[in-house]
Formats: structure tokens, sequence, C-alpha cells
């Protein structure tokens, strides 16, 4: 039942609940004939269960009331959040003055009931700070996901949605995950044209469904891409590829090592892009995945979290303007 419905209909049945009290109150300390002449005992028993209707009526439609709230919020598409996106306007982070050197922070992974809450803080954190940031979308099912819907329409001036694949996985396309150096398979690393056709197609179609979304960049699972799928990416809108190499939007700096399987303290992620900028380059690109912040149950983990936002304090500090890819020259 509608809330709003629902609290009308309360407000008028206790209406009528206490005009009758007060009514038969009335009644029963003025009476109208002598016929209706009460003793004084009986009047005080009558005050008293006369109270006692109107104190139960109310406690019944109060807790009818909030079991109502309880299951119209519990729902995380509610009228209240549907108001609440409709009335709530996005302010951008974006600068209009953009420095020469430029970071982007690119988070991957972001994906339907998978590390949603610390992907939500993640990106959350960064436009509180005033950046813009990537977010790297697995597009399977992603609109079944409430709470990151919610937040993309609420915060998409400042969210860039980037294609990661479709399903993020090769089951079905190989028959096997392995490479033949025992490295795992990217999604989109040994297929055609055909076939990556077909998943861009799949991924565009899903991604539409999220609010106020533009695409333009494709992140490659395992950041690795087939020469024939990368061909076909122009007839998708997709202008920037962002994946490992030497590519101008391939990523510089990561919150994670690979090959030790570590977290990377982010005074050594700073460092990556200092040299970057002493190279002469002038765009840093550092990844991040919401599993680099996620304890094995899911649950935030404190202490590299507590990096991250060290991280995200030291870009401030600094000269440089932090971008997405949207936002830089089309290729």
């Amino acid at each position: 039942m509608n809330p709003p419905f629902t609290g009308i209909t309360l407000f008028i049945s206790l209406i009528i609940i206490v005009v009758g009290f007060v009514k038969r109150q009335f009644l029963i300390l003025y009476p109208i004939a002598e016929s209706l002449v009460i003793k004084k005992k009986r009047i005080v028993s009558q005050g008293i269960a006369s109270i006692c209707i109107v104190l139960f009526s109310f406690a019944a439609c109060g807790l009818l009331y909030s079991s109502f709230i309880h299951g119209a919020f519990a729902d995380e598409q509610n009228n209240y959040t549907k108001a609440s996106e409709y009335f709530t306007t996005c302010e951008s982070t974006i600068k209009r003055t953009i420095s020469d050197k430029k970071i982007i922070l690119r988070l991957d992974d972001v994906q339907a009931y998978g590390w949603t809450d610390i992907s939500i803080k993640l990106m959350e954190d960064a436009v509180k700070q005033g950046f813009p940031i990537v977010a790297g979308v697995i597009p399977n099912n992603i609109q079944t996901d409430p709470k990151l819907n919610h937040f993309f329409k609420a915060q998409h001036c400042n969210i860039e949605i980037a294609i990661h694949g479709f399903t993020h996985e090769v089951a079905g396309d190989f028959g096997d995950t392995e490479g033949d150096n025992g490295e795992t398979t990217g999604e989109f690393e040994l297929i055609g044209e055909h076939v990556a056709r077909r998943k861009l197609e799949q991924a565009v179609s899903a991604l539409a469904l999220l609010p106020e979304t533009t695409i333009a960049t494709f992140i490659p699972p395992q950041n690795k891409i087939s020469q024939s799928a990368l061909a076909v990416m122009p007839e998708y809108g997709v202008s920037y590829v962002s994946s490992e190499g030497a590519g101008p939007y391939d990523y510089d700096a990561s919150t994670w090592n690979y090959v030790t399987g570590e977290f990377v303290k982010s005074k050594d992620v700073i460092e990556k892009c200092d040299a970057v900028f002493a190279s002469g380059d002038t765009l840093c690109v550092i990844m991040l995945h919401p599993q680099d912040f996620s304890l094995a149950d899911q649950n935030l983990n404190q202490a590299h979290y507590r990096e991250y936002l060290w991280l995200l304090g030291e870009i401030k500090r600094r000269d440089v303007s932090v971008v997405r890819f949207i936002d830089l020259p089309r290729p």
C-alpha cells in the first residue's frame, strides 16, 4: 500500500474517533434530556472506557502505519527514493580550467551485487574531494542493483560509465579460461569481430538502462583485447580504450600489484604518477578495484581505505586536475 494514501486514511480515522469521543463526553457531562441523566459513577466508568478505546485505536493505527512504512521503504525503489532522484540536481565537480598534468581515477569491476557498498564509497569519497571518477562497469545485470542505479542517477554528472566487458567471463567463448602461459584469459582477449559485436551490443543495451549514460570508453577485462575487438569499438561510440601497455589511455599505476599479489601503498602510486609526469607525459591513469579495499567477506578493509583517503588528499594538494576520459580531446 502507498504510505501517503495510508497516512490520509489514518488521519481521517483518528479524526472520526476523536470527534466521537468528544461528543460522547459532552453528552455524558451535559445531558440534553432528563432521560440522559447518568449517575456520577457511571460517568467516570464510561469516560475511562472511552479514553481506553481512543488510546487503543491510536496504538493500533500507529503500529499498522509503521508496518506499512517499513515495508515500503525496505524496497530501495520506493516512492521516496524515486521522488528524491527526480528532484535532486547533480552538482558537477569538473573544473572549467584543466591543468597540464591530469590524473584519471579508473575504478574497475563495478558490478551488480559485488562489492557494491565499497564501490559506491570509493566513488562517493572521490566526488566529496571534488574529483570525478571513471566507473568501469560490468554491464550484465547492472540494472538489477538499485543501490548502484540510485548512486549513478544522483552523480551522473561526475561519474563516467565505461564498458568493462559484458560478463567479465570467457565461459562459452573458448571452453576454458586459461591462456597458454597459465594466466587468466580476458573476455575480449581472443575473440573475433563477430563475438565482439555481440558482446558490445549486449553491453551497450544493458548500460542504456542506467540514467544519463553516454558511452565513450572501453576497459577490457584483464586489460587484454584482441585487434579484432579493437577494430569494432568505434561502431559502438567508443573513442577511448584503456588497457595495459603503452597506449595513451592505458593505466600507469595501480593500487594492487598483480605479480606479488599485494596491496600497493598510496605513496608508491603517487610516485608512479610523478615518474609519468617527469617523462613528459601529461596523463596518469590510476587503476583501482573495490576488491583492493575489501576483506574476504566484502567488508571494508580499513587500513587499505585509509591509504585511499590519503591518496585523494595528496592528489588534491598537488597542481593536477582529476578528469575523466570524456573530458579529454577526442582522438
